[in-house]
């Protein structure tokens, strides 16, 4: 019987297998006849009008452990089902499209979203701002951003729509940021460029992020490429949801960066943040989080066609609702990645660690994390427009949380992903 159920399971993958490599095929071929549809639909935009979008379908093992996203305490987005079993499926969990018109040389509006069967919204706006970004031929110039928008803080997200050149899943740090750090309010930015290097400093202003803090306290470090948006600002949390978009106690926040470039060469960026929220504020039942961060790293190409990055960052977050009641957390991660490019092909290695430490326990359990993780990514552009990623992902985590639901503290996941992805530009 043992025998009979292996070689059931054998077949069942190599099904699955086969089934996955067909909807592939047929995805390819129906994205290239897409592709001349959207060339001809191009020429009929208005003028300063610019389309662009991202499909992303993928073929995912998941994790054997149950995914926060689901309720349970995994720390990768793709989970086991409720029975506690692996599931091997196809998805597209990311389409993205951004959306940019240009008033005029000065004046711009841009626009990013989201769709996502998981959002309550189905299409969310992750960012909508107007950006004012006046002419200059001097080695100083100006820009202003106001709306919200994602503040400038990782390195490794620089690709189109949030998203990484190097894999699929960000780092737990970066993972954290485009789920609770939303920005609403203005940015103003000062350039100074030179012959072989460039510096970038902004100061931004905000405000409705007093939640900020809530999900890595009550959560921890999660592995995600999700994004929370402006229609469904939820962050998925063991116990329900947090709702990130709140203004509680009517204080804006600051944040501060500073980004050192050699094109080609190295970039180098640091990052102070502070939502200056009051820690003892509640408005309709809700706390106010002060959360703080900073946050430093480095881009460095190297010979032979080898990149190296790394970032790291250091925080804390806290309420006191009432004089009984004080919770202080300190928050720390950090990433480095080796990459390697091989003409159309890049090979990527990432390790990290992170850790949540409870400065002020409240019962013998108290908020404490820590991990590391260890992602491993290929990368080929098959042309232009198509994008194939394959990446597996090793969590490996502590979380004393975890007994007050009969688990073991300790939890061993491993996710595998494969995607296609599919641009275009209209």
């Amino acid at each position: 019987m043992r025998q009979l159920l292996l070689e059931d399971s054998k077949m069942i993958k190599r099904r699955s297998a086969l089934h996955f490599l067909r909807l592939y095929r047929l995805v390819f071929f129906s994205l290239l006849c897409a592709g001349q549809s959207l060339a001809v639909s191009a020429q009929i935009l208005p003028e300063g009008l610019t389309i662009s979008g991202m499909l992303d379908l993928r073929g995912i093992a998941s994790s054997k452990t149950r995914s926060f996203e689901d309720g349970g305490v995994g720390l990768t987005r793709f989970g086991a089902d409720r029975a506690g079993r692996q599931r091997l499926f196809a998805d597209v969990p990311v389409a993205a499209f951004m959306v940019n018109y240009r008033i005029s040389y000065d004046l711009s509006f841009e626009s990013h979203w989201r769709a996502d069967a998981s959002s309550r919204a189905r299409v969310d706006a992750i960012e909508a701002f107007l950006r004012y970004a006046p002419v200059s031929t001097d080695a100083f110039k100006f820009q202003l951003r106001g709306g919200a928008f994602l503040p400038p803080i990782s390195l490794g997200e620089t690709a189109y729509a949030w998203t990484s050149a190097y894999n699929l899943t960000p780092a737990a740090l970066t993972a954290w940021l485009g789920e609770e750090i939303k920005t609403i309010g203005l940015e103003g930015a000062m350039m100074w460029r030179g012959e072989d290097e460039r510096v970038d400093a902004r100061l931004g202003l905000y405000g409705a992020n007093e939640p900020a803090g809530a999900s890595i306290a009550a959560r921890g470090f999660a592995l995600t490429d999700q994004l929370a948006g402006l229609f469904d600002p939820r962050v998925a949390v063991p116990v329900g949801y947090v709702n990130e978009l709140r203004q509680i106690d009517d204080r804006l926040g600051l944040y501060a960066s500073v980004t050192y470039m050699r094109p080609d060469l190295l970039t180098l960026r640091a990052v102070a943040y502070d939502n200056l929220a009051d820690a003892k504020a509640v408005r309709a039942g809700r706390a106010s989080w002060r959360t703080r961060f900073y946050s430093i790293g480095a881009d460095l190409s190297l010979p032979m066609e080898f990149t190296l990055m790394g970032q790291a960052m250091t925080g804390t977050t806290r309420i006191n609702p009432v004089p009984s009641f004080l919770l202080d957390v300190q928050f720390d991660s950090a990433f480095v990645m080796l990459a390697k490019d091989i003409g159309r092909h890049r090979l990527s290695a990432r390790i990290e660690q992170f850790r949540v430490s409870d400065l002020n326990r409240l019962g013998p359990i108290g908020n404490d994390q820590r991990g590391h993780a260890l992602s491993l990514a290929y990368v080929n552009w098959l042309n232009r427009d198509l994008r194939l990623t394959v990446e597996q992902l090793m969590v490996n985590s502590v979380d004393k949380r975890r007994q007050r639901l009969g688990l073991a503290e300790r939890q061993d996941e491993l996710q595998f992903q494969t995607s296609l992805r599919y641009y275009f530009h209209l």
